[in-house]
């Protein structure tokens, strides 16, 4: 991650603002954000760079901190960092204020099952 331990820790202190955690549930964070990165295809650095791009809007949604490190950590064998941040946001973005298109889709899947 670039920047250093002052951006490292703007990261973290702003995603965990996102998912409404308090500064004594850090290790909490960095617990999760250590165990996805050891069971997926990125680090926590990378992982970092992913929270700081969708933590807001998921955090908005009511994910928490461990729904996202598991969405990223599936997303890591294509998609990594900023890029995967970046496609998350615009998911969850897309999901709350659908084209007709994409509700059409999503009332289509709605009825799989």
């Amino acid at each position: 991650m670039r920047g250093g331990f002052g951006s490292v820790s703007d990261i973290v202190t702003d995603a965990m603002t996102a998912f409404g955690m308090s500064a004594d549930e850090s290790a909490r964070f960095a617990d999760v954000l250590a165990q996805a990165s050891s069971n997926s295809n990125t680090n926590v650095g990378m992982m970092g760079e992913t929270f700081k791009y969708v933590a807001p809007v998921a955090g908005a949604f009511g994910y928490t901190v461990e729904d996202v490190a598991v969405a990223t950590g599936l997303m890591a064998n294509g998609i990594k960092a900023e890029k995967a941040g970046t496609a998350m946001r615009t998911m969850l973005t897309n999901l709350a204020k659908p084209t007709k298109q994409m509700q059409g889709y999503m009332d289509k899947l709605s009825f799989i099952g």
